[in-house]
C-alpha cells in the first residue's frame, strides 16, 4: 500500500535494536487529531492532504513509496523461487478506485507485469462482474470502505478462477 509505506516507513523503520520506528508526523498532528478547526485550517489554509502532505511533498513521497514497494516485489519474488513457493501478487481496488475508475497502485501493477511476475488483477474482474459506481455498496462497507459479504464472495471467486483457469 502506498499510503502505508509513505506513513509508516520502509525498511528504514526496521532498526537493528529490533524496534520499529515510524516517520514522525509534523509538530502539529496532535492538535489536527483532535481538533476539527485545525484540520479546517491544515486543508483550506496550509493545502496539505489526509496524510498532511503537500501537493510537492506528496509526489516525492509516492515515488519514493513505490520504489521501495518495487524492491519489495523483487526480494519477495526472489524468496519465493528460492524456496520453491509460487509467487503471485494480487491487485485489488478500494472503493474510491472503483469510484474514480483507476487504481493508485497502477505503476506498481505495471512494473510486476513489466517483470512478468505472475498476478492477479481483481479490479478488471469487479469491472467484468458489474461493480460500478453506481452499485459499489452493495460490495463495500459505506461506513469504512471495506468489502461486505458480497465483496468478499465476489474477491473469492475472483482468486478462484484465476487459479482454476476459469474464465476470468
Amino acid at each position: 500500500d502506498i499510503d502505508d509505506v509513505i506513513t509508516k516507513g520502509g525498511f528504514e523503520r526496521f532498526c537493528e535494536d529490533g524496534i520499529i520506528r515510524a516517520p514522525k508526523g509534523p509538530w502539529w498532528e496532535t492538535m489536527y487529531e483532535y481538533s476539527f478547526i485545525v484540520r479546517i485550517i491544515a486543508h483550506n489554509i496550509f493545502r496539505v492532504d489526509y496524510l498532511l502532505l503537500t501537493k510537492s511533498q506528496r509526489l516525492k513521497s509516492v515515488e519514493k513509496s513505490i520504489n521501495t514497494l518495487e524492491h519489495s516485489l523483487d526480494l519477495f519474488h526472489g524468496l519465493c523461487l528460492k524456496n520453491k513457493i509460487r509467487c503471485i501478487f494480487l491487485f485489488h481496488p478500494c472503493v474510491f478506485e472503483i469510484i474514480q475508475d483507476s487504481m493508485e497502485c497502477n505503476p506498481i501493477q505495471q512494473y510486476v507485469q513489466k517483470k512478468g511476475y505472475e498476478e492477479i488483477d481483481l479490479f478488471s474482474f469487479y469491472k467484468k462482474h458489474g461493480i460500478k459506481p453506481e452499485n459499489v455498496n452493495n460490495y463495500y462497507w459505506s461506513i469504512d470502505g471495506h468489502h461486505n459479504s458480497a465483496g468478499y464472495a465476489l474477491f473469492a471467486k475472483g482468486i478462484a478462477c484465476y487459479l482454476n483457469r476459469e474464465s476470468f
